[in-house]
């Protein structure tokens, strides 16, 4: 038996999917009204189910949400550690949310500790990012120890998420060390930490205070925060060079901010040279981007990135910190993938399929790879654009392709491609493949406006204060201002999600 097809779900009639999106419209629409008071108990569990069912990848259906004063407990059964993770951080995300606690278990098959060590070599190895890793993998009942030696705290994390993307991977312990290098001063500690937050779209460091103790490697973080997602982020971006250990437990997750807390920006950007800055000081803590040969152009807040850079994956990277980059209205993304030639196409297909075949959430049947040179053809079926996105995704991390052909049909085109900017690696309207809008709305106009003034309310990324909606004849318009280009393609995303046929996007970046 395919241990993937455990607990797998197959998509909703469009009768029943019509009736649960009306269902979670109408219960989330009440928190549209009081938005100076903190969502409650219930309207909390709801929002969560609604983000699960635009997620294919979770058995929603399996998965019980209860909330108690703002925590969120999550139990039930899930396919995978890979599905595991991204439940809980999906639930982290959503306003209100003070912590998750996490009570799930694993639905998947056993698999033989063998297959699991060779599995997660392959995948680090095959991984452009993580090919240089001199680690060690072992397993037992599924639980993954990684060991060896590494040069960051962002190396680590990226052998250690590598793992977790194995099929039959139940739990990955961290054995893995961070070599230590010359101590930094505390004043530049904390100026490099309190920069990387204060660029990074999805934290906001107003406050947000920073402790360094040099002596100890050790950054302490305390204030006050919206959500545990936006906590896990401020964490991550703690981890500049010379800190040994960070400490977040000082953060409080609020679960409303008044009108009098409403947190502002902490600086101006003063010119295009302070956002070039904070993107390549951004790239700089990215293992996935692997190369100092990108350069940065920045002018008006409109990013051009060129240069080369080893993976496709390296290349959305560097997108991707490039947008999640105060200040950024737009990237245009011109990196090059050079060839390489110390790699074979028989070798580059290898390995793209290998990684296919690790992947939890694919069948390696449905998807069938081609190598022409540098360009990877995918062609077959899977099951949603979750799955069609995940191919490209996945075989982009490997080394020598420059180029992603995603020929794959999709079973059940109904779903939109969700986007969390707390969880996703992409955004939809970077594949040119991705052309989803419903082919009309099926509520009224005041039912429509409703459901996008929900969706953006309850998105973490938005805030929907700052944005009009005018729904005509099932066009949706979105106008005001925003803290970024990133923030008006996803408020765009919350509407489609919503059930809009047509957006016209008029929000413009401050």
């Amino acid at each position: 038996m395919d241990i993937r097809k455990t607990g797998r779900r197959r998509g909703l009639s469009s009768q029943r999917w019509i009736a649960f999106i009306g269902s979670i419209a109408l219960a989330m629409s009440m928190a549209v009204t009081v938005q100076a008071a903190a969502p409650s108990d219930e309207e909390i569990s709801t929002a969560i189910e609604g983000e699960l069912l635009f997620h294919p990848e979770i058995p929603y259906n399996q998965v019980d949400i209860s909330t108690s004063d703002g925590i969120v407990t999550v139990e039930g059964k899930v396919p995978s550690l890979l599905a595991k993770n991204r439940t809980v951080r999906l639930a982290e995300s959503i306003k209100g949310v003070r912590s998750v606690i996490d009570r799930l278990e694993m639905s998947e098959a056993n698999m033989p500790d063998s297959e699991i060590e060779k599995a997660v070599n392959s995948e680090l190895t095959a991984n452009s990012a993580t090919e240089a890793f001199d680690l060690n993998v072992k397993s037992k009942n599924g639980v993954v120890t990684l060991g060896g030696t590494v040069q960051s705290w962002q190396e680590m994390r990226a052998g250690i998420l590598a793992a977790q993307r194995v099929m039959g991977v139940k739990q990955v312990v961290n054995d893995i060390r961070v070599s230590r290098k010359k101590s930094r001063p505390e004043s530049e500690i904390a100026e490099d930490v309190r920069s990387r937050l204060k660029w990074d779209v999805l934290v906001d460091s107003g406050l947000i205070d920073v402790d360094v103790n040099a002596k100890r490697g050790q950054v302490t973080l305390s204030g006050k925060v919206g959500s545990p997602a936006e906590k896990r982020r401020a964490e991550q971006d703690a981890w500049v060079a010379g800190v040994r250990s960070v400490d977040a437990t000082g953060l409080d997750v609020m679960r409303v901010f008044e009108d009098e807390q409403r947190r502002e920006k902490a600086f101006v950007i003063k010119d295009d040279s302070q956002i070039k800055k904070a993107i390549e000081d951004a790239m700089l803590y990215d293992p996935r981007v692997l190369s100092t040969e990108v350069r940065t152009h920045v002018i008006n807040g409109v990013v051009t990135l060129t240069g080369t850079v080893p993976s496709l994956e390296a290349k959305s990277a560097a997108a991707q910190d490039a947008q999640n980059t105060m200040g950024v209205r737009m990237v245009y993304n011109n990196i090059q993938v050079p060839k390489q030639a110390d790699i074979s196409e028989a070798q580059i297909s290898k390995n793209a399929a290998t990684m296919i075949k690790n992947s939890p959430f694919l069948e390696a049947d449905d998807v069938a790879v081609r190598v022409n040179k540098e360009q990877v053809i995918l062609t077959g079926t899977v099951d949603n654009y979750f799955e069609k996105a995940l191919a490209e995704q996945v075989v982009s991390r490997v080394k020598g392709i420059s180029q992603v052909d995603n020929n794959l049909d999709v079973r059940f085109p109904s779903k939109p491609l969700a986007y969390n900017p707390y969880v996703d690696d992409w955004v939809a309207t970077e594949f040119v493949w991705y052309t989803y809008e419903p082919q009309y709305a099926l509520v009224s106009d005041a039912e429509l406006k409703d459901e996008v003034r929900s969706e953006l309310f309850w998105s973490p990324f938005v805030d929907s204060d700052d944005i009009n909606v005018d729904v005509t004849l099932g066009t949706v318009t979105l106008e005001g201002t925003v803290e970024s280009g990133a923030e008006a393609r996803t408020a765009e995303q919350n509407a489609l999600e919503a059930g809009a046929p047509v957006v016209i996007n008029k929000l413009t970046v401050k």
